[in-house]
């Protein structure tokens, strides 16, 4: 089944700056969530970002295909449903395919698991 994990990642949070590249356990947060999706049965994964060194982590920790995340999707209160949408759009156009099943990842949920 066509599936597609997106994990959005911004980094110009104005209370935490770049709170996505925090370390918990010697790793920024953006590894954490990268390693379980990874490890999930999603066919397809990206990152949505504005942010280089978010993208740079990504692929480090085995994210290969990112997008960027147009700056009026990077504000304090951007609707998720938004990101979501973007980026849905533009990996349809990338993979050349649609989608059945979406997933949205949270780097700031590090402790995910998967069966």
């Amino acid at each position: 089944m066509n599936s597609l994990a997106i994990i959005v990642a911004r980094g110009n949070s104005k209370r935490i700056p770049k709170k996505n590249l925090k370390k918990i356990g010697g790793h920024p947060l953006i590894y954490w969530t990268s390693k379980a999706v990874l490890k999930s049965k999603f066919d397809n994964i990206v990152i949505s970002t504005e942010n280089k060194e978010i993208a740079a982590a990504g692929e480090l920790a085995g994210i290969k295909r990112f997008f960027w995340r147009p700056k009026s999707l990077t504000r304090d209160f951007t609707d998720d449903l938004k990101i979501v949408l973007h980026a849905l759009k533009k990996s349809e156009k990338k993979f050349k395919k649609k989608f059945q099943i979406i997933g949205l990842l949270q780097p700031t949920t590090p402790f995910l698991r998967t069966k």
